[in-house]
């Protein structure tokens, strides 16, 4: 009897251990549950609401090509920080159509209600060069010697990575902390003159002055946009057959825009009408690639 006693105690007190153990254990799991709402509640409190962006460039900024007429990329990112990141952001477009780099930086030097925006942004978002491109290969198309023009197109790229250099200096001068996003250029006449290598070379020169400067800055950075170059050609096999079917030896800008004004684009992300300019899914394609830029380097909390 008093083994049965003794067994029977052990058993009370090992089921009221056993029920003791399950009962703090699941007390823990929701207090850590508790924890991980608040911190969750926290974190959401600690995100910013309010964003303010100034695009400043030419008319890739302006949205020249837009066929909805709202505004190229502009618009674009802001309903984007308002679906994905629920976040307002205050836009400010000083895009001009037809501006080279030095021309951007004369406007933000004299032009107090840039400097002022600049001043309040977070993200500062430039669209360049490809004016100052484009003036070079025009002045330069029709110079049948090699070395002359490849010298000439060297010397106006130094000169652009200095303009470069002074706009950069502009912006930060009037905001250090900001965050900048410079977008390289395409080639709007590859699906033309594949064949005609020189254009899309200095395209690539231009971009990489674009991307190893940007580097050079703190907190700013290189959005690649090359891909419009291509537009739906997006294969190798596919390039070559536009290779096949290009047959010029050089290129002429001005009478290329005439013949092909009232014609429709073969890339399917340029404009119908100019046959230089994104149309919505090219506009589409740099917001795309500035949104995941911005995610990758920007900060949403609280500063």
């Amino acid at each position: 009897m008093k083994r049965f006693i003794k067994y029977f105690i052990l058993f009370i007190i090992s089921f009221v251990a056993l029920i003791l153990y399950f009962s703090i254990n699941i007390n823990n799991k929701n207090v850590h549950r508790h924890i991980q709402i608040d911190q969750s509640s926290n974190n959401e409190d600690e995100r910013v609401k309010l964003m303010n962006l100034v695009a400043i460039g030419d008319s890739l900024t302006q949205g020249v090509g837009d066929v909805s007429n709202s505004g190229g990329y502009v618009p674009r990112i802001k309903q984007l920080f308002d679906e994905r990141l629920k976040i307002d952001l205050n836009v400010k477009n000083y895009g001009i159509a037809g501006e080279r780099s030095d021309q951007i930086t004369r406007r933000i030097l004299q032009k107090e209600s840039i400097q002022k925006d600049i001043q309040k942004a977070n993200m500062v978002v430039i669209t360049v060069g490809g004016n100052d491109l484009l003036q070079s290969l025009q002045k330069n198309a029709l110079i049948a010697n090699d070395n002359t023009f490849h010298k000439n197109m060297n010397s106006a790229l130094n000169k652009y990575q200095t303009s470069l250099n002074e706009l950069l200096h502009a912006v930060k001068h009037y905001n250090s902390n900001c965050r900048i996003y410079l977008f390289g250029v395409y080639n709007p006449l590859y699906v033309y003159f594949a064949n005609v290598e020189k254009i899309t070379d200095y395209v690539d020169k231009l971009n990489e002055i674009n991307s190893m400067t940007a580097n050079d800055y703190k907190n700013c950075y290189y959005v690649d946009i090359k891909s419009l170059t291509y537009g739906q050609f997006k294969t190798e096999n596919q390039r070559k057959e536009l290779l096949k079917d290009s047959n010029h030896s050089s290129f002429n800008v001005k009478d290329f825009s005439e013949d092909a004004s009232d014609s429709k684009e073969i890339n399917d992300y340029l404009s119908d009408k100019d046959h230089f300019h994104p149309n919505d899914a090219g506009y589409d394609v740099m917001t795309d690639n500035l949104f995941k830029v911005i995610k990758n380097t920007e900060n949403f909390n609280k500063y």
